[in-house]
């Protein structure tokens, strides 16, 4: 049990119930008089990391769409189904990010049939197809 600045007396045990969602410095158990204390890591489960991948693979395709003077994908794919002048260029940008999709669903399909490791980041975005469309700058 240590006091704290206000003079009230907290164990570990105490601050971990209040705060479970904070992932405190070394120094502040340190301060605490936790010296020895390890916050545990959780390993992360087939479900977060599929989740993760999920979130950066959309904001890979909305930074390219972004690129392109889209405000969202959705909004390309609207720009694509009628007349208008930037109709070609909607198309393509939707056609790319729906080829992503399709390609990170044959990598999860490869990963869940033990085919391949779970891919970082980095190596999903490495295996996406590039975006021909120029940038608008």
């Amino acid at each position: 049990m240590k006091i704290n600045s206000e003079g009230i007396k907290k164990s570990e045990h105490d601050v971990r119930l209040m705060y479970p969602h904070v992932s405190f410095a070394a120094s502040t158990y340190a301060e605490l008089g936790w010296q020895d204390y390890v916050a545990p890591v959780e390993p992360e489960t087939p479900e977060q990391a599929a989740q993760r991948l999920e979130r950066a693979l959309d904001s890979f395709i909305q930074g390219e769409v972004w690129k392109r003077r889209f405000d969202s994908l959705n909004a390309a794919r609207s720009l694509a189904g009628f007349d208008n002048t930037r109709r070609a260029t909607a198309t393509q940008v939707a056609a790319w990010a729906e080829t992503c999709y399709d390609a990170a669903l044959a990598i999860q399909a490869e990963v869940l049939g033990g085919q391949r490791a779970m891919p970082t980041e980095v190596e999903l975005l490495a295996e996406m197809p590039a975006l021909t469309v120029p940038a608008v700058r």
